[in-house]
């Protein structure tokens, strides 16, 4: 069979090239825009697409053949309107008006530059000898592939026009390839320049990749969108080869709950005059043991870790813009809060479609729409998202009186407020309150139901102790500052003689806000200040029948109302 080309008006980039190399890309945004042109949506790729990424390097040079297959029948392959027009470049309104049959567009195609943009960029200062983009490609419908290799750094003449080839007329070469694609799908190659990145630069790639589309890798639904394999070869030696699985925010769970999956809270927003979805909750603090456990539960899968984005988060709260049908991840971008806020760590995601999204042309900034179409400044959505979302869900209130540290302490006791369940557990194993060997929080909640009163009325001295558990006679004295020596001693030493049956006297103060965050219950106060309030009185011959004890509100994160 004698091979065919076409003639289609080739996509114009008439001045574009040079403000395509002028763009400062991130090499993994790149990477990762081009990567989801392979998803078509889900008329078109109503099943998971076997998706390979090879990366092989150039005779030890930085120079890599970056390839990209649709194996084993599993893409949709395009046609040659698509092949000469869409996929390589921007077409004017003429052009497209001439093309009678262009395929459909992948489904994260928001740009309009095909895939030029991330070309351009990714094959900067590669030798002239090298340059060229392959394709090779097929519709299922179509007895023959097409294929074609262009360099669209050749302004003259930078196109070559997709040539018909049966199997049999195949090099051996093209033939491996076809045999991976199966009856079809697509196959791309060319050389990238890698000479300037960090050392690590492919470990980079992945973890940024396993980030962003988390969505697409979700192997928890019988369906994923890709099934995606990462492979790179140096010197001839395959040294590795990952299937890359989806990463997980993980999130602070409820008290009596385990699953470090879930936000804390959603609901809807309006910005622009238009609403959005959104979740909130709260990332571990580092080292925590919350963050132990998720990592134990899903090792080497926590999202939003330094080494998978291009800017790290830090304590700092996140903003996420997500697809709302896929997951796919359009933006992460930190939004600075300061410390004791309460809004360190905090993870706002929210849920929109692509059409509600403006993007730049380097592809690094994803700003919302609002209902007149007009993006939304960058400044605005942070602004609103911290006064509507993240402060009435977190941010803790700066004036705090004692009485309302009581009433609070008491309803995370019962559980009607909601801590940490890890910093429950030290909390009540410091104010020794029942704990069940299950791990759950329940028959906490009902003792301390049972149990704890607060204002109780202390005979013949018309006094009311703070708090206090009626099961073993422990009170518990709460102080919005560091405790004074004299006063607030001589009160828990007067309530401590005068309440019959004590077994034991806390005083739960709040240390210097000029401090550093507490690393124990009693490591901001001085051991003088600890002396007075807790080992003098345990190892004194009047007092040490009585268990003393003092405890920095600070440590447990209960100096403010949460």
């Amino acid at each position: 069979m004698k091979s065919t080309k076409y003639k289609t008006p080739p996509p114009s980039h008439d001045g574009l090239l040079p403000e395509m190399e002028r763009l400062n890309c991130d090499y993994r945004i790149c990477y990762a825009d081009i990567l989801g042109n392979h998803y078509l949506g889900p008329v078109y790729s109503p099943h998971t697409i076997d998706l390979t990424i090879e990366f092989t390097q150039i005779d030890n040079t930085g120079y890599y053949k970056f390839s990209r297959y649709e194996e084993n029948g599993t893409g949709y392959g395009m046609n040659k309107e698509t092949v000469s027009g869409p996929f390589y470049g921007k077409l004017t309104n003429d052009q497209l008006n001439a093309l009678s049959n262009v395929g459909p567009n992948a489904y994260l195609s928001v740009h309009g530059l095909g895939e030029t943009m991330s070309h351009i960029q990714l094959t900067k200062d590669v030798p002239d000898d090298m340059l060229g983009f392959e394709i090779l490609t097929k519709l299922q419908e179509d007895e023959d592939y097409l294929h074609s290799i262009y360099n669209p750094r050749d302004p003259n003449n930078w196109i070559v026009e997709p040539t018909r080839i049966s199997y049999d007329e195949a090099s051996d070469e093209l033939r491996a390839i076809m045999d991976r694609i199966g009856d079809k799908g697509t196959y791309s190659s060319y050389v990238v320049n890698t000479q300037l990145l960090d050392e690590n630069w492919y470990e980079l790639l992945i973890e940024y990749v396993s980030n962003i589309f988390a969505g697409y890798l979700d192997n928890s639904t019988c369906n994923p969108i890709y099934n995606l394999v990462f492979k790179l070869t140096r010197g001839g030696i395959l040294l590795d080869e990952t299937k890359l699985q989806s990463k997980i925010i993980a999130y602070i769970p409820e008290a009596n709950k385990s699953d470090y999956t879930q936000p804390t809270t959603h609901g809807n927003f309006t910005i622009g005059h238009k609403s959005f979805s959104y979740t909130i909750g709260k990332r571990p603090m580092k080292g925590s043991g919350e963050e132990k456990n998720f990592d134990t539960m899903y090792p080497g899968r926590r999202a939003l870790k330094a080494d998978g984005l291009i800017v790290p988060l830090a304590r700092h709260m996140c903003l996420i813009l997500s697809d709302k049908n896929t997951g796919y991840i359009y933006s992460v971008k930190k939004i600075p809060v300061s410390g004791g806020s309460g809004l360190e760590r905090v993870v706002v995601k929210i849920n929109v479609d692509k059409t509600d999204l403006e993007t730049d042309t380097a592809k690094g900034t994803a700003n919302l729409r609002g209902a007149n179409g007009k993006s939304i400044a960058m400044n605005v959505l942070h602004r609103e998202v911290l006064t509507h979302i993240a402060r009435p869900t977190f941010e803790y209130s700066e004036t705090v009186r004692e009485e309302d540290l009581q009433k609070q302490l008491v309803a995370v006791l019962t559980g009607e407020k909601v801590i940490p369940a890890m910093t429950y557990r030290e909390l009540a194993r410091d104010l020794d309150i029942p704990l069940s060997s299950d791990g759950t929080l329940e028959e906490s909640f009902e003792y301390c139901k049972k149990n704890i009163q607060q204002e109780f009325a202390v005979g013949g001295v018309r006094k009311y102790i703070d708090v206090i558990d009626m099961d073993i006679v422990h009170i518990m004295e709460l102080k919005n500052g560091e405790p004074d020596a004299d006063k607030d001693l001589n009160q828990i030493l007067a309530y401590g003689f005068v309440t019959p049956d004590v077994e034991k006297v806390t005083t739960l103060a709040v240390s210097s806000p000029s401090m550093s965050v507490p690393t124990s219950p009693t490591s901001n106060f001085k051991d003088t200040k600890v002396g007075k309030f807790s080992t003098d009185l345990n190892n004194h011959p009047q007092t040490k029948h009585i268990e003393w004890k003092l405890l920095d509100l600070r440590y447990y994160g209960l100096h403010v109302i949460i």
